[in-house]
């Protein structure tokens, strides 16, 4: 069983886009049998006076999704939280759970099977992701290498990643809560991983792109403002030592 998570945080025709997209190129052979679709609607656009809730309606219907509401937005870390604690009470043995973030544009057919196949091929493996195009050619260290018919990409620390299957048991308390670093979620879950003697890695030839529909203002104005974020100190030290909770954020703050 997969068991899709979306957290729907964009406009909705963004948002329908792209889950077409993983409908249509997923190659999971979605059906009422092999998956369960979870969608949360999180309150975007915020301080929007348009209805979108008979949007999200329709996304639902599309995907056969369990929907879920909050009443103000959450953010995406509390937002895929949310997801993953419902998603994990009904999960058996050898289930997985894809991570989607409805604004993605998956570009190479049969991305999602590819992932189930790694995943059982490796069991050293606990979450592989999609290669973004953004990732590609920018001078990383990439260490790669071939698993049956699938080339990997690993780095020796955290990367950005955005569509990703994990094996159940390294997001079962959730997926880490958002701090004022961008990025903390992907050097939690490294070091999650480590901590169990597992890794990650992206699928080399499996790629994603940008979604072709522009985002609205406010949203680029978001992203950008995560994009301020930068790390004052040595990156290999932060990621070596205990990470604070939220309660108590030492996290690097915005230069």
């Amino acid at each position: 069983m997969i068991h899709i998570l979306s957290v729907v945080h964009m406009e909705p025709d963004l948002a329908a886009m792209s889950l077409m997209r993983l409908m249509r190129t997923s190659g999971l052979g979605l059906n009422c049998v092999n998956y369960r679709f979870y969608l949360l609607n999180n309150c975007w656009p915020m301080g929007s006076k348009e209805n979108t809730a008979i949007c999200f309606e329709a996304l639902a219907q599309m995907t056969l999704a369990r929907r879920f509401h909050v009443e103000q937005n959450i953010g995406g870390h509390g937002g895929q939280s949310l997801l993953i604690k419902e998603a994990l009470r009904e999960s058996r043995e050898g289930d997985y759970v894809l991570v989607y973030d409805p604004d993605s544009f998956p570009t190479t057919p049969g991305w999602g099977a590819a992932m189930v196949d790694v995943l059982n091929a490796d069991p050293t493996l606990i979450y592989v992701s999609l290669m973004p195009d953004v990732l590609v050619g920018i001078g990383k260290p990439w260490q790669v290498e071939r698993l049956g018919d699938y080339r990997l990409a690993t780095q020796r620390g955290p990367e950005m990643y955005n569509v990703t299957m994990f094996r159940p048991e390294i997001v079962r308390d959730g997926i880490p809560a958002a701090t004022k670093f961008y990025g903390h979620v992907e050097v939690e879950m490294f070091r999650k991983a480590r901590e169990r003697g597992m890794r990650h890695a992206y699928l080399l030839d499996y790629r994603e792109g940008q979604c072709p529909l522009p985002h609205p203002k406010a949203y680029v104005e978001w992203k950008r403002a995560h994009a301020g974020y930068t790390f004052p100190g040595n990156f290999d030290e932060w990621v070596n030592k205990p990470q604070p909770s939220a309660q108590n954020d030492q996290s690097p703050q915005a230069s």
